[in-house]
């Protein structure tokens, strides 16, 4: 489990650190204050190939043009990079150096340098280019990757362009043997729904919601039946791993809302890592009314805030929550 990262000079933060980092941490502020840029940080310092995370990072903003410039502090080259992970005596650390070189393609070139650490001594050291093309298509060098920090570091997010299909994530899932726990969650949220089948449509499997009489493609479900679902089989198809969630609670209604933190409680029990960004305070609110009594030290309330570029955390463990939950408030609305 990670516990610590320090971020140096990625995108809006010049400088800071979070500490006490639980298997649920839940990350609050208003806009501005960071949250975002603490799950990039994750999602690279924390994967065995910092070079395909980077790629994760910068295609989640494919609005921006010339995305890998703003990965950097004030979207300057000279400011590479430094974050570090820290996750029960074991360090990765990671310096990403942007080369304005430029091909006849006119692509630039992002240098990943990586090291990871156990106490003093080096156990490996990889370096990784990316390659950042107009077309926000990515390649990857071949070289030699790390050995696994986590299992596997996962971004989810509602908006998010690179996600695995429905499909695959449903399938992994039920080879986990979790099929049931999606059922149950899935049937409070949709009336009626018998079950969920990958049926063939033109060559191409698609995830459908089935009926007593007939059936629809999940992606026909609304926004927020396919937020929901999507959010269930990623922590559904995960033994253990860190899961990095941005505004779980987008496209949800109170509903919905209430069967997302049962989904995040029932994952954080089976040993996977979660980090989520939030305004919700009714995320907040399920989440606290569900967890068990063991579960309130497994997760952990950190409000952000961003100052000129320095970045600064105060932490609330689980038990203090719902105590102050008043002023909490003012950082989710």
């Amino acid at each position: 489990m990670i516990q610590k990262v320090q971020i140096q000079r990625l995108r809006g933060v010049n400088e800071g650190a979070l500490e006490g980092l639980t298997p649920l941490t839940v990350l609050v502020g208003p806009n501005g204050s960071g949250k975002s840029t603490v799950l990039d940080a994750l999602l690279i310092a924390a994967s065995p190939n910092a070079a395909e995370a980077v790629g994760r990072v910068v295609r989640r903003r494919a609005n921006l043009d010339r995305g890998a410039r703003w990965l950097f502090w004030r979207a300057d080259p000279s400011n590479a990079v430094a974050l570090r992970a820290d996750a029960s005596g074991r360090t990765n650390q990671c310096t990403l150096e942007l080369r304005n070189e430029r091909s006849e393609k006119g692509r630039v070139t992002i240098v990943c340098e990586v090291v990871r650490l156990h106490g003093s001594y080096s156990v490996d050291t990889s370096k990784h280019r990316v390659y950042l093309e107009p077309s926000n298509q990515y390649e990857f060098d071949k070289g030699e990757t790390l050995k696994q920090f986590v299992p596997e570091a996962r971004f989810v997010a509602a908006c998010s362009p690179d996600q695995p299909p429905l499909t695959e994530l449903y399938s992994r899932a039920v080879e986990q043997g979790r099929k049931n726990e999606i059922d149950s969650l899935l049937r409070e949220l949709i009336p009626g729904l018998d079950d969920l089948r990958i049926l063939v449509d033109d060559d191409q499997p698609v995830l459908h919601l089935v009926f007593a009489d007939y059936s629809v493609p999940v992606a026909a479900g609304g926004d927020g039946v396919v937020a929901l679902v999507r959010l269930s089989f990623e922590l559904a198809a995960r033994k253990n791993g860190l899961v990095l969630m941005e505004e779980p609670e987008v496209h949800q209604h109170p509903a919905g809302l209430r069967l997302t933190a049962r989904a995040i409680l029932t994952a954080i029990r089976r040993g996977v890592q979660v980090i989520i960004t939030t305004h919700s305070l009714e995320l907040v609110d399920a989440i606290l009314a569900q967890a068990l009594p063991t579960d309130l030290d497994r997760i952990s309330v950190h409000r952000l805030k961003l100052s000129d570029g320095t970045l600064k955390a105060s932490r609330l463990a689980g038990q203090d929550v719902a105590a102050v939950r008043g002023e909490i408030q003012d950082d989710l609305r």
